[in-house]
Order: structure tokens, then sequence, then C-alpha cells
């Protein structure tokens, strides 16, 4: 159990009573009014409010109310007197107070209700970052079916393109074979045949690309649940094939490998990762500039495989390093949804490694390393 809880009293002996019994076992903050309360509720994540009903100002009901705006998911526990009753059913219904503890209570209740409360909220936490992670399963799941009819659909009319461009190509070379017997051409015939050659040799490799990308896209949702065998080269290389080509342009990328790392993990996971930094790093620029660049480089370490992105973007606001690793948490001004980050630390997590964002001089930093596979 974890979290901050936070009592409220206006009687400076009950907060007294309230930090020798709690701040012992707990993270503890007190405050002497609502209004003290309502200012740790703005500045930190608070798990239980624990607040007696009747202090100069604000009530307890008051403050849990205003508290529900603030921090919905904080527990809230209101102290009261027999008297006030009334209260309590109002705290019930306006403030979602949980429970309700008469005074004077006891040190031990006081303690019980604690520990049930931050129970409740881990369980709480569990059962919602479990939900997140269906939905994550359910939407890659989906992702998964698409690409996976996208692929068929363009399978057989790729192949067709792919096979006539080869006979176009061939055809082409036993005509230039012809055209080079001594009077055979004119100079623009040549000239037409020369530029007929090159559009032919650019859809031969443009064919090649979007099989090399269908390829690429059926691998990103492949299921695996058993561990492979994989070179982060090829994992980094088939992430960059995956970016768009309107982010492409934003900076020049390059991929520096020093020997070959290889690790044992998901290759669909470790590439939507490695695509994820890659994108952030791109779209840091806005757009294309003189000098805009992205160096993913890996190499092996004494225990340990390191793939790095870096970019000499803006960076990572000052203060935001840990940041944004949070789920939620974007610095993009619109469409950033604050996932990307989170899901690429929990990918390298479920893969025994870390990600991390290390200071940088210029632009931002993201360093993976990932244990390296041992046969």
């Amino acid at each position: 159990m974890s979290g901050l809880v936070l009592f409220v009293d206006d009687d400076d002996a009950n907060l007294l009573v309230c930090e020798a019994i709690v701040g012992s076992e707990m993270e503890l903050c007190t405050a002497p009014s609502a209004a003290r309360a309502l200012e740790v509720l703005e500045s930190r994540e608070v798990a239980v409010l624990v607040t007696d009903q009747r202090m100069p100002g604000m009530t307890g009901v008051e403050l849990c109310e205003q508290s529900l705006r603030i921090s919905p998911e904080t527990i809230r526990i209101l102290i009261t007197a027999y008297s006030d009753l009334k209260a309590a059913i109002d705290a019930i219904n306006r403030g979602q107070v949980r429970r309700y503890i008469r005074k004077p209570w006891q040190p031990e209740e006081l303690l019980a209700e604690l520990r049930d409360a931050l129970a409740i909220r881990d369980t709480a936490r569990q059962l919602r970052d479990a939900e997140r992670r269906l939905r994550e399963v359910e939407r890659v799941y989906t992702l998964g079916v698409l690409a996976a009819a996208v692929g068929h659909e363009l399978a057989n009319p790729l192949a067709i393109v792919t096979a006539s461009a080869d006979v176009a190509r061939g055809e082409l070379e036993q005509l230039e074979r012809e055209l080079r017997e001594p009077g055979a051409a004119t100079p623009r015939l040549r000239s037409r045949v020369d530029a007929l050659s090159s559009l032919v040799a650019d859809l031969c490799l443009g064919a090649n690309q979007m099989t090399t990308v269908l390829a690429d896209m059926r691998q990103l949702f492949r299921s695996t649940t058993v561990p492979e065998e994989i070179r982060l080269r090829d994992v980094a290389e088939q992430a960059l094939r995956l970016v768009p080509r309107g982010l492409r342009e934003h900076a020049d990328t390059r991929l520096v490998v020093k020997g070959e790392p290889r690790v044992a993990g998901s290759c669909p996971k470790l590439m939507q990762l490695v695509l994820n930094l890659v994108v952030n790093a791109l779209q840091a620029f806005g757009a294309r500039r003189p000098g805009n660049a992205v160096q993913i480089a890996i190499w092996s370490e004494e225990d340990h495989a390191v793939l790095e992105v870096r970019d000499n973007g803006p960076g990572i606001p000052a203060g935001l390093g840990d940041r944004v690793f949070e789920q939620f948490f974007t610095t993009k001004a619109e469409g950033g949804a604050g996932l990307g980050l989170a899901i690429s630390r929990r990918i390298a997590e479920d893969h025994g490694g870390t990600l991390t964002a290390p200071p940088a001089a210029t632009g931002a930093c993201f360093r993976l390393e990932l244990p390296p596979y041992r046969g």
C-alpha cells in the first residue's frame, strides 16, 4: 500500500496525535484548514483525504465536494460527531465520501480505515491499469486485423505490378541491346528509350519497397508469445521503413551499428518501441530545416545491448525529464495522447530492460538497454 494521506483538522492537538500514530506507518500531510488542504490537493497527488466536519470557513462536506473536482480518484473520509449524522449523509451524496468516523476517534480505528482505503485505492488503480492494457491489446489486435486485410487486398495487385515491371524491364533490356546495333536508333529514339528505362526502374523499386512495407506491417502486428532471438539492427531498419514519408523529410536520419547486438523478446513490440522514439524525434522538429538530424545508434556493453535515439531538436523542457514517461503526459500542443513513451517504457520493462531519457547537451536522447541474448 502506498499513497499520501491528507489529514485536515483545525485542532492542533488532533493534528499532533495523527502525526504520532499515522506518520510512522504512512506518508502523511496535515492541514489546519480547508483552504490549506485545497492547496495540497492542487499541488500533490493525494490518495486519502481525512477531514473533520466542523471547521471555520468551510465544512468537511464542502471540502470533500471541492476535492472531488480537483482529485476525483482521492478516497474521502469524514470525521463527525454523532449529532452531525445529517452532515455525514450529505457528504456521501455530495462529496462521495466513502466512510465517516464518529468523534472521538480511536487510533486503531483510524489506522484500520486508512489501511483499508489505501488497499482499495491500489486495487482500483490496478483495475484501471488492466482495463487500459486491455484497450491497448484490443487496439493493436484491430490494427493487426486491418493490416492483414490491407496486406491481403494489396498482395495480388502488387504481385501483378511487380511481375509486369520485371517483364517490362526485361523487354527494355532486349530493346536496348538491339538499338546498340549500328544505325538501329536515332538520337531521339535513344533518349526516349533511356527515359522509359528509368521510369521502369523506378516502378520496380517502388513495387519492391511496397512489398517490404507490407511485410514490415505484418511483422509489427504479429502476435508473439515465445521470446525469439532478435537482431537490434533488424528492429531499427524495419521501424525506419514504417516512418511516414512526410515525417522522414523533417530531418536526416542515420543508423549507426557497432557489432551485431542480439536480444530475446518480441520483435513486433520492440519495433513499436523504436518507431515511437523515432517518430517523436522527427515530430519535435515541426518542419524541415537545414541541419536537422536524428541518429539511431546500436552497440553492446558489458551486460546489455543498447539502442539510443538522439536528435538535435528542441529537446525535453527543463524539469520534465522523467515525466515524459507518465501516462497521458504530453508536451505536444495538440493531437498527443501522452501514451507513446509510457507504452514504450513498459515494453522495455517487459523485456527486462530500461528506457530512460538521459540529459543531452542539445536536443533529446532516449536510451534503451536490454539484456543480451544468451541462447
